[in-house]
């Protein structure tokens, strides 16, 4: 099982989801037939893989999209490095949105990626 969302930079993206998530690239590529590029992300524990899909200028699913509009958000849990992970994510740029705490009285957090996608950190 994975999951594909549609990017506007890949490469920043990238950084956001290996440098800041933790994530490791799986594999990168070119798909000819569509004008795009492909990169798989995975998580160190190896999860759930999160596909990042980058349609070039021609292709014909390049589009315009409101940022973050078609996904309402990608939930990561962290569990014991919660606190950790919220300090080093806003040190390189990506303040909290909303912080709180679910009736089960966990805290979580989100952020979002540089496409405008939320995050929830959890």
């Amino acid at each position: 099982m994975y999951t594909g969302i549609r990017v506007k930079k890949l490469d920043e993206s990238l950084r956001f989801y290996t440098e800041v998530m933790g994530m490791k690239i799986k594999e990168r590529y070119p798909i000819d037939a569509n004008n795009s590029e492909v990169a798989v992300v995975v998580s160190k524990d190896g999860g759930p893989e999160l596909e990042l899909n980058y349609y070039k200028e021609g292709s014909k699913f390049n589009e315009s999209y409101s940022s973050g509009q078609e996904l309402d958000h990608l939930a990561f849990w962290l569990g014991n490095d919660y606190d950790n992970f919220l300090s080093e994510a806003k040190k390189k740029g990506y303040d909290t949105v909303l912080e709180g705490k679910s009736p089960d009285n966990h805290h979580y957090a989100f952020i979002k990626d540089p496409n405008g996608i939320f995050i929830l950190i959890a």
